[in-house]
């Protein structure tokens, strides 16, 4: 026996009162709202995402902000006297808790 997805449960319009709103006042879609969102889980390629009422782009500009991977820490240098030089040529003081040894990664 095969059941398909219940793919209505996932957005429970009828439930929450939204198709009986949007019934009364079709025109409150959002037309005109630009919200941002700051979740790594969002799907781009979603059904619900792609176009609004008007047929305009819902998604305007996604951004990956999560800076993962985006640091290279080859670089390796000495600590001297506590002081270590970052990559931007910048003197960084290393507290003595901190080092794991002499040497850090930039």
């Amino acid at each position: 026996m095969e059941t398909e997805f219940p793919v209505w449960a996932l957005l429970p319009k009828r439930e929450t009162g939204v198709t009986v709103f949007l019934n009364k006042y079709p025109e409150y879609d959002g037309r005109g709202i630009k919200i941002a969102i700051f979740d790594s889980g969002v799907d781009p390629g979603a059904p619900g995402l792609q176009v609004t009422s008007e047929g305009k782009p819902k998604i305007i500009d996604r951004i990956d902000a999560s800076g993962a991977g985006n640091v290279d820490t080859s670089t390796v240098t000495e600590v001297k006297d506590g002081f270590i030089v970052g990559v931007s040529g910048r003197t960084l003081r290393i507290p003595e808790i901190g080092r794991a040894s002499c040497r850090e990664r930039v």
